[in-house]
């Protein structure tokens, strides 16, 4: 009787210790930590602001970004602890509930079945026959936890360390914390301009992240990649996923089609990129006969990759003056063999973006408007020369009768393109047309974040416009 009585105390004594932490709340700390990255961002877009006044140069730009990403996934990370460890609720209640009942009902079963004085014993080699196992590694995720923090630290020591951004990246990918190794690809786009792998893997994070939907700023890094390599097979086939998510089915057919028909025999994406185009076919109204045919004249998508990762990581030990004359040399090289080749379109958009990136934008201009004619279907194209043609006109207004053609163009083939949106806007308010700058920037607003800092400027502005 005593033992009874004794043994019942115990068990609500541990009943207690289990469930009570389940009903208690505790935000204090992921409210801190969310702060914190709100704070973060804020200072983010104040080093934009700083750069564009000239306050800052762009190397302490650089070092800020980096600094204030680091701080960022940190702060992240203890956002997500946090949140997990005080959640509330009706599930956590009913967690509570079940908990309590199953405890004690659990123990009288193990102590019916192993633990009475009337059971004979059992020899330690049974107990292995029968399926004990011997006490667990850590976890998986305990292990990523502590290769995050090995490579943050090794960043705060060696910001520019490639190998360390795409190993933080990859980890933090693997651990499905996609807006966190999107920060961590970014910082790959700005430490290698010339990389469209970096560019693509940045965009495909911010993808996840959002559930699959190519948000406008995954849809920018698809973009960029594709300026940089228009090879670039991650970045052609998330455009493709764009251009059916916009109800574009046929444009992301011909770009599924194409990457295809680009693709390696043994390239491992071919084996769920053919399954969609057949899906993709059927729903058009496409039958087997009529998608063979497509793909019999599909062109190959031009080849010629950027620079290798060993180049790169050469080119991060030189001196500034010498890697500015290494990729000039490789530049002027570049235009040199499209004087022989005027319709390599891959070539004048590679061309396109390493001016750019030489803060050459007037030659970048030039170079987009021949891969524009070349390509005037091809909205991401046009957006690209519509970008070279603001840029080369900075800092006084692009020329309107420049610019415009190239936006009713963007605009008429996808009337939602964010980048084409903004544009356009831009370009009648600054002829005066507060009407049209009102209604596209209001149809942009629907495709941006409420909770995004982009949103809330961009709603300023419309506001504003209100009183002219």
């Amino acid at each position: 009787m005593i033992l009874g009585i004794a043994l019942t105390v115990m068990t609500l004594a541990a009943i207690a210790i289990v469930v009570l932490p389940m009903i208690r709340v505790n935000r204090t700390a992921a409210t801190r930590a969310a702060h914190e990255i709100e704070i973060y961002r804020d200072q983010l877009d104040e080093v934009e602001r700083d750069v564009a006044r000239s306050v800052i140069s762009p190397e302490e730009a650089e070092a800020a970004r980096t600094e204030i990403s680091r701080r960022m996934l940190a702060a992240n990370d203890g956002a997500v602890t946090a949140t997990t460890i005080g959640s509330t609720g009706k599930p956590r209640r009913i967690t509570a509930i079940v908990t309590g009942l199953c405890v004690p009902a659990l123990a009288i079963y193990v102590y019916v079945t192993h633990g009475s004085p009337d059971l004979p014993g059992k020899p330690a080699a049974e107990v292995r026959a029968a399926g004990g196992s011997a006490p667990q590694s850590p976890t998986g995720d305990t292990k990523q936890r502590q290769e995050v923090a090995r490579l943050a630290a090794a960043l705060e020591k060696n910001p520019s360390d490639l190998e360390s951004w795409l190993s933080l990246g990859n980890v933090l990918t693997r651990m499905k914390r996609h807006r966190q190794a999107a920060v961590a690809y970014r910082q790959l786009m700005r430490l290698a301009p010339a990389n469209a792998e970096f560019a693509s893997r940045a965009g495909e994070a911010l993808a996840l992240a959002a559930n699959g939907q190519i948000t406008p700023d995954a849809q920018a890094a698809f973009a960029e990649a594709l300026r940089r390599d228009p090879t670039e097979p991650r970045a052609q086939y998330y455009q493709g996923v764009a251009d059916q998510q916009g109800g574009r089915l046929r444009a992301a057919l011909d770009r599924w089609v194409a990457l295809e028909a680009a693709s390696p025999p043994d390239a491992p994406w071919l084996k769920f990129l053919r399954p969609r185009i057949a899906r993709l076919a059927g729903e058009i109204g496409m039958d087997s006969n009529a998608l063979a045919a497509l793909r019999d004249r599909a062109p190959p998508l031009a080849a010629g990759p950027g620079p290798t990762r060993e180049q790169m990581e050469a080119a991060q030990n030189m001196s500034a003056a010498d890697r500015q004359a290494m990729i000039r040399n490789m530049v002027d090289g570049l235009a040199e063999k499209l004087k022989d080749n005027p319709d390599d379109l891959a070539g004048w958009l590679r061309l396109g973006g390493a001016r750019g990136v030489l803060g050459d934008h007037a030659a970048a201009k030039e170079a987009y408007a021949k891969a524009a004619a070349l390509r005037p279907d091809d909205v991401e194209i046009q957006v690209s020369y519509a970008d070279a043609i603001v840029k080369a006109a900075e800092p006084a207004p692009p020329p309107q009768a420049e610019l415009e053609p190239v936006l009713n163009r963007i605009l008429a083939r996808d009337p939602d393109q964010p980048r084409g949106l903004w544009m356009s806007g831009a370009l009648a308010l600054s002829a005066g047309d507060t009407k049209t700058a009102r209604k596209r920037w209001t149809r942009l607003l629907e495709f941006l974040d409420p909770n995004g800092v982009q949103y809330v400027q961009l709603k300023k502005q419309i506001d504003g416009l209100k009183d002219r």
